[in-house]
């Protein structure tokens, strides 16, 4: 099949990017805030003038080209249709792309370099004016006999939609695009998997069921049900080679990180099991403190992949997220989830370790624990891999020699098992886990006095 992809807006997140520079651009130079965050585009998002719109693109274009990365999955999923053989083609309308002049030449060997830069495959691609794009799109797809086009500008889904499948890219300013062969895709996961459901043409696919659905299957079919979900998810696009080198480069980061959290804070492991044991589990901890994920690499784990919250991209420690090649996901946005959801499933299929925190957010009361959400003991299920249970207090003191560690043994949360109370067994093993850290905060102590 011939597959085309838009640039902006479909490899990019330019809605993104236009909101947080076009903000600082326009409240510092006019005083004006954000006219219609569901806007397409500078001009709608902040109703400036096309000389405004002009001033901003000028300052930031080449930030924009520099700066800003591929979503997520995208390099793997263009390549992993590739192989399958199918054609790639690159269909873009980016401003100045299609002018016949030395400007237009620098911009399209500018998108060139950093398609190359950022690992995306495609077999050609073809720039068309930013005024006519809906039918310069529709004639260019029309003329190359293009089978598949993701796009995210309504107008251009509108009208190529008329010829061959379309899916829409989900933004804010496309919410309500729907129509005959429009298929909205909120991630290159559900891309992968929308071009082969096309492809194919058969009403047999995989379907993921929800909680209900599988409520009425019964042992047998649960059973084979969770052995084809799996499946479903080891098709799904995840380059090996690719983590398996931020794999070294996270484990060159974290020796060095082991070597001094444990000079200056110097953990307690309670008990004699070494969590660098584990391979393809969950380790799932309480959380008091951003310091929680290198108390448990301090004590071994060294391969992992954390889920981490967005908002830590923001403070100087998300440096060190990102390097450790953490997910992040917004708590508030179900299509962050799905997608965060998607890269530890594929994580834990492939091999590899995660590492969660149940409760969701740092534990700030009281309470030995937080309700836990439902996140882990789900992908538990999903994937058959074990929960490593482990319990952590939060006495960073320089050398206090009272910063515990306390892991639990392997649980196991199988397909026909309860959500409800497998969650249930974790937070109490968990529980358990505190209290004997309690019990040795209590010698200690009593030792001093």
């Amino acid at each position: 099949m011939k597959i085309a992809f838009d640039i902006d807006g479909v490899l990019t997140d330019i809605e993104k990017f236009q909101l947080e520079y076009g903000s600082k651009f326009f409240k510092k130079k006019y005083n004006r805030d954000v006219y219609d965050v569901n806007g397409y585009g500078i001009k709608e998002v902040f109703n400036c003038t096309n000389q405004q719109e002009i001033k901003f693109w000028i300052k930031n274009t080449f930030k924009y080209m520099n700066t800003v990365k591929p979503r997520i999955n995208t390099d793997t999923t263009i390549k992993k249709l590739h192989k399958e053989d199918n054609q790639i083609f690159i269909i873009s309308s980016r401003a100045k792309t299609s002018e016949n002049s030395i400007l237009g030449l620098l911009m399209r060997k500018l998108v060139i370099h950093w398609l190359k830069q950022n690992n995306i495959i495609y077999d050609e691609i073809i720039f068309c004016s930013v005024e006519n794009s809906s039918t310069d799109k529709f004639n260019i797809c029309r003329k190359y006999e293009i089978d598949i086009m993701v796009e995210d500008k309504k107008e251009n889904i509108q009208e190529i939609s008329k010829i061959i499948p379309t899916l829409c890219f989900a933004t804010k300013n496309n919410q309500e695009c729907t129509g005959k062969n429009i298929y909205r895709v909120n991630n290159y996961d559900e891309i992968y998997v929308k071009v082969n459901e096309i492809k194919q043409r058969v009403n047999n696919s995989f379907v993921v069921l929800n909680s209900k659905q599988r409520a009425n299957l019964n042992t047998n079919e649960m059973l084979s049900y969770y052995k084809n979900l799996r499946d479903y998810y080891l098709n799904l696009p995840y380059d090996d080679l690719l983590a398996e080198e931020k794999k070294k480069n996270e484990l060159r980061l974290i020796k060095r990180l082991q070597a001094i959290f444990n000079f200056v804070y110097n953990p307690i492991n309670l008990n004699s099991k070494k969590l660098s044991d584990y391979h393809g589990v969950i380790f799932a901890a309480n959380h008091l403190h951003a310091f929680d994920p290198l108390v448990l690499m301090s004590n071994g784990v060294a391969d992992f992949r954390l889920l981490a919250k967005q908002e830590l991209q923001q403070q100087k420690i998300g440096r060190l997220f990102e390097y450790i090649n953490s997910i992040f996901v917004d708590k508030d946005d179900q299509f962050s989830g799905e997608i965060a959801r998607n890269e530890l499933i594929k994580t834990l299929l492939h091999g590899n370790n995660i590492m969660t925190f149940p409760e969701g957010t740092r534990n700030k009361t009281q309470n030995l624990l937080l309700p836990f959400r439902y996140g882990t003991v789900a992908i538990a299920q999903i994937t058959g891999a074990p929960i490593i249970p482990c319990a952590l207090n939060n006495d960073y003191h320089f050398r206090g020699g009272h910063l515990f560690v306390n892991i639990g043994d392997e649980l196991y949360v199988h397909p026909t098992d309860s959500l409800t109370d497998a969650n249930q067994r974790l937070k109490n093993e968990i529980l358990q886990l505190l209290l004997e850290i309690k019990e040795n905060e209590n010698r200690v102590k009593t030792k001093i006095k």
